[in-house]
């Protein structure tokens, strides 16, 4: 008795799924495309961990006034397609300023979505303008993404 290709091909892989399915319990879900017509297609999602940003920076000392603050978008400096990095700096940017508004570190903080991205002289000198005693801005060198 001689077997197809396509029937062994099918075997093979619905033994892969059963021994991924077996072997991996750390993974949320798994999805097979399958059909005899063609190559089986075995999707696995992994598990991500999201939260929220941490902050660590707090006045060391409360005074009579509050400082007012400006925060510029941040500068991605990692090499990606043109347009990219200027539209991944401004969404982490925003993130990270709703954090600092919402758990209310600086009671005076603005955020310029439309300021250049950060670089420290021009940075500076919007801030200064704006009559801004403290500056928000800096670099993020490395971006991952994902699930």
């Amino acid at each position: 008795m001689k077997l197809s290709s396509r029937f062994c091909v099918s075997i093979l892989a619905s033994a892969l799924f059963l021994l991924t399915s077996a072997c991996s319990s750390g993974y949320l879900g798994r999805r097979v495309n399958f059909d005899l017509a063609d190559e089986a297609t075995l999707y696995v999602f992994a598990w991500v961990d999201r939260n929220a940003p941490h902050v660590s920076v707090h006045p060391t000392e409360s005074t009579m006034t509050s400082p007012t603050v400006l925060m510029v978008p941040l500068r991605v400096t990692q090499r990606m397609e043109p347009g990219e990095a200027d539209a991944i700096s401004r969404q982490i940017s925003r993130t990270f300023s709703q954090t600092l508004l919402q758990e209310k570190i600086f009671p005076i903080l603005e955020y310029d979505e439309n300021a250049p991205l950060y670089s420290p002289a021009q940075s500076l000198m919007l801030a200064r303008a704006k009559g801004a005693e403290m500056l928000i801005g800096g670099r993020i060198t490395s971006v991952m993404s994902g699930g």
